[in-house]
């Protein structure tokens, strides 16, 4: 079986939607899809032989909706049982939903005792757990509907208050005049409602306190961008509000928009809508099966048309959903490759450590001696302010670097643009340096194996207390090899660090003052995980080169303006990661402490 990474699962199980069987010809939906009504029974017979070879899916999910409504009201019950009977050649347990159309068919007293529902006082809706650290949680869609309850029953008058307050209609099938999503408040939907809700909420509650992750099922689809106006849970706001107030749900699956959808929520949780099977063509296919990890799901689709398979994997990256997971690749590197022979022969030596200087070509000869300090071990990435690329070809490892151009811009503009955490994810440190380092008594092997001594996640060299301008807390301690506090002027970060702190970094505040103090927000403890490496020096030669290529204004020369935006951005960031630390605490339910920036 197919893992990821080399990891078998918790569990698998097979999922379909929609079958909507009925003994009678080929039909066309009311927006004239065509519609496969005899050929549905074979795309579910052909989903029962694939589960049972798979030989490991636990268990299967019916998402609502085996037969049609379509079906001759004297043959409903038989064709119900006929459909039953083919899930029950499943070699495990099959949980079944209640949609529109069997309701259309059967009452859902008759249709709970058929699909031998787990019910809880007769309710659609229950919940399992297949493992211990799992939960699913079924939900009746139509609890609150006009369909399948007795015409005078509670939950159909107020399902018919709702339609008539909503719906301005005498078709209530009908959405004419309906925008947006108003459109949702037709007769063949229906809500969960409120007694439902505080059974979720109980559910929920308990999950937590339990540890478990969460998946949602339900036949309407719970989220507006994964399926039509017309196919959504009257309610699904109420439940959504109550589901983002927990962290334990991770995924909800629906059905009942036929075309099928995806997409993830403002709270990171997937929705997909499954394909109808009554609408593959003969010699087609939907249906699948989930791979259920401790960490993510892998739905593996198989939807054919024209003999074409598809798969839909939502744990991919958001955009790759379609891709087979082992062909997806996230993340890159500043390798350079030959442009012939064989790709696997391309890379004599894949270096470990990534350095990156922001320069200025009058600076080249600081920089030649600086990249000299660096082994083959290291990639040499070069950002030009100025936007002189070619002259530095005069030195021979100029050739084998990597150049980037644009004027005027500063080391934290390049950072946030071109290193991104999964670009830079081969290298196991990253070297973030300004021009105007002195590296004489530096060297870069021995510096690497005193940050991987002493477990640094974030470092520098120690500064040269005699000359430039530092803090007092970076200068060099001549007694010892490390000792605690960086800056940002030859700041080394972990691969893991990094990715904390490039997503620090705001796109508008170039210049990266204030960030030093916030940096051990991304390390635990910070005052072990962030130091300074004494017994690897450097010496800060405090040339303003970029400083000058400011703009003089109101009697100011260039550098003044630049260090005036400066001080202006390290206000900003610090008033921004207190309001947003402010803001997390308030959202948690917790007193605001002060704020941590300064």
């Amino acid at each position: 079986m197919a893992t990821l990474g080399g990891l078998q699962p918790l569990f698998s199980f097979g999922v379909i939607s929609d079958v909507q069987y009925a003994d009678i010809p080929d039909g066309h939906s009311f927006s004239g899809v065509p519609r496969y009504y005899r050929h549905s029974m074979q795309v579910l017979q052909g989903a029962i032989s694939k589960w049972n070879d798979h030989k490991k899916l636990q268990f299967s999910m019916n998402f609502g909706d085996i037969v049609d409504g379509f079906c001759p009201k004297d043959k409903s019950l038989i064709t119900v049982q006929k459909v039953v009977k083919e899930f029950d050649r499943f070699n495990g347990p099959t949980y079944h939903m209640i949609g529109n159309h069997c309701l259309y068919n059967l009452p859902r007293s008759k249709l709970i005792s058929l699909l031998k529902l787990p019910s809880i006082h007769g309710h659609a809706y229950y919940d399992f757990s297949p493992c211990p650290g799992y939960r699913f949680i079924v939900l009746d869609a139509y609890e609150i509907s006009t369909i399948g309850w007795p015409q005078g029953h509670p939950n159909t008058l107020a399902a018919m208050q709702i339609l008539e307050a909503k719906n301005p209609n005498s078709d209530k099938n009908s959405p004419n005049g309906m925008v947006g999503l108003e459109k949702r408040f037709l007769k063949f939907n229906g809500a969960v409602g409120k007694e439902q809700l505080l059974w979720l909420d109980d559910a929920l509650k308990d999950s937590t306190k339990n540890e478990q992750k969460v998946v949602i099922c339900c036949h309407l689809p719970l989220h507006p961008k994964a399926a039509s106006a017309k196919a959504l849970l009257w309610d699904y706001e109420d439940v959504l509000n109550l589901i983002h107030s927990y962290k334990c749900v991770k995924a909800c699956f629906a059905g009942h928009d036929h075309k099928g959808g995806y997409t993830v929520d403002s709270h990171g949780i997937h929705h997909r809508v499954f394909e109808a099977a009554l609408e593959c063509p003969p010699e087609s296919n939907a249906y699948g099966y989930i791979d259920v990890y401790r960490d993510r799901l892998s739905l593996i689709v198989i939807y054919t048309y024209r003999n074409c398979y598809m798969i839909y994997v939502p744990t991919n990256p958001r955009g790759a959903e379609r891709l087979p997971p082992c062909i997806v690749v996230p993340e890159s590197d500043f390798y350079l490759r030959r442009l012939w022979g064989n790709p696997d022969e391309d890379l004599i030596v894949q270096q470990k450590y990534l350095v990156t200087f922001t320069v200025g070509y009058e600076q080249k000869n600081n920089i030649d001696a600086a990249v000299k300090k660096f082994s083959e071990n290291f990639t040499i990435l070069l950002f030009h302010y100025d936007g002189r690329t070619t002259e530095w070809d005069e030195f021979e490892w100029s050739k084998r670097a990597i150049h980037v151009s644009a004027r005027k811009q500063t080391k934290w503009w390049y950072a946030k643009r071109f290193l991104h955490p999964d670009i830079v994810a081969r290298y196991e440190y990253i070297f973030i340096w300004d021009e105007d380092l002195g590296l004489e008594h530096f060297d870069a092997e021995e510096y690497i194996k005193l940050v991987k001594k002493h477990g640094l996640e974030i470092s520098q060299p120690g500064l040269e207390p005699n000359n430039g301008l530092t803090w007092q807390m970076t200068k060099r301690r001549g007694d010892h090899e490390v000792h605690k506090f960086v800056e940002i002027m030859a700041t080394v970060f972990s691969r893991d660090a990094w990715r904390c702190v490039w997503h620090m970094i705001q796109n508008d505040l170039v210049h990266g003052w204030g960030l030093d103090f916030a940096l051990r927000k991304c390390v635990e403890p910070a005052h072990e995980k962030i130091g300074v490496v004494d017994a690897q020096w450097i010496v800060h030669q405090v040339v303003p080169s970029l400083g000058n290529q400011g703009q003089a204004e109101k009697g100011k020369a260039p550098w003044e303006g630049v260090r005036e935006r400066c001080r202006k951005e390290w206000a900003i960031f610090q008033s921004r990661l207190s309001d947003a630390e402010r803001a997390y605490y308030l959202s948690m339910g917790i007193a605001p402490r002060n704020s941590t920036v300064t």
